[in-house]
């Protein structure tokens, strides 16, 4: 299985955070917008995908919000493999943790974000 990131692709910000990631940090991933590909062979529903980014390795192993993106950073190798080592590390995993909720949560507030970024709250 090729290795691909799920990302909202109703949200600007998302997709521009994708569109960066994936020209400048991860060349050798698929990016794509989970709304536009069939999610059940990757053992995945629109729901989960609208909660967090995704990203799923080549063995099939989903990672979600701040891990799938210290996997990204892991599997682009170079510089980025050490940043993302770092951002698994407990303490700091929890921090990116927060980080994640928080960008999330305001992501329709943030550069290229729109109205229809903004997540629904339950």
């Amino acid at each position: 299985m090729k290795p691909v990131v799920l990302y909202d692709g109703d949200c600007a910000f998302c997709s521009s955070a994708a569109r960066f990631a994936q020209h400048r940090i991860a060349k050798n991933l698929g990016f794509v917008a989970y709304q536009l590909t069939e999610l059940v062979p990757y053992g995945l529903t629109a729901a989960e995908c609208a909660q967090a980014l995704k990203f799923v390795d080549q063995n099939g192993k989903i990672h979600s919000a701040q891990n799938a993106i210290a996997e990204i950073l892991i599997s682009s190798g170079k510089l980025w493999y050490g940043l993302g080592k770092l951002l698994k590390l407990p303490g700091i995993n929890f921090i990116a943790a927060l980080g994640y909720k928080f960008v999330a949560a305001n992501r329709h507030k943030l550069p290229g974000g729109t109205p229809t970024c903004k997540m629904k709250q339950n």
